[in-house]
């Protein structure tokens, strides 16, 4: 998924609320960063999860935590011209 934005300030900005939601910064330019969220999740809480919850819960759980989200996300910087 790609996400423009029209000036540097909202670039810093948006790299910073996706670091802060959790996601790694992969690669970043002057006008391209790519951040990478990790699908699995923590494992403490997918193994407590696990404890806690029948097996059929804990595959509807990890399905979701694998397919909800995309791994990666493009974030651009608009350049003029």
């Amino acid at each position: 998924m790609r996400e423009i934005v029209e000036s540097e300030h909202e670039y810093d900005v948006a790299i910073n609320d996706y670091e802060t939601m959790g996601w790694e910064v992969v690669e970043r330019g002057d006008s391209r960063a790519v951040v990478k969220r990790d699908l699995r999740g923590s494992w403490l809480w997918h193994l407590l999860y696990f404890l806690t919850v029948p097996v059929i819960g804990n595959m509807v759980y990890s399905a979701y935590r694998r397919y909800d989200r995309p791994e990666r996300r493009i974030i651009r910087l608009r350049t003029g011209g």
